[in-house]
């Protein structure tokens, strides 16, 4: 879900929208120009796309950070966190 800003928004769209501690989230998907989907996680342009496994610990051998760059710039990096079983348990974003 994307964040809303603005905590007023049109009645009539309600039911896109949903309110979480104190803040309105979208709930629909969103697409750009271009047809790229727009994620609260992953930037709407991007041309390379980095990965970092987990040598240690919950999650070894899984990948541990994906990086998106564009002309070689870091635009956004998401953490994954694992649980001791190695299940998939958070994605954070930086």
């Amino acid at each position: 879900m994307a964040r809303i800003q603005s905590r007023e928004y049109n009645t009539a769209q309600q039911n896109n929208f949903e309110k979480l501690n104190g803040d309105y989230f979208l709930k629909t998907i969103q697409a750009d120009s271009d047809g790229n989907f727009i994620s609260p996680f992953v930037p709407a342009k991007y041309d390379e796309i980095t990965l970092t496994y987990i040598s240690s610990g919950n999650g070894v051998g899984k990948i541990g950070t994906v990086g998106y760059k564009l002309s070689a710039v870091l635009l956004t990096t998401l953490t994954l966190t694992y649980d001791s079983s190695n299940r998939l348990v958070g994605v954070s974003k930086a």
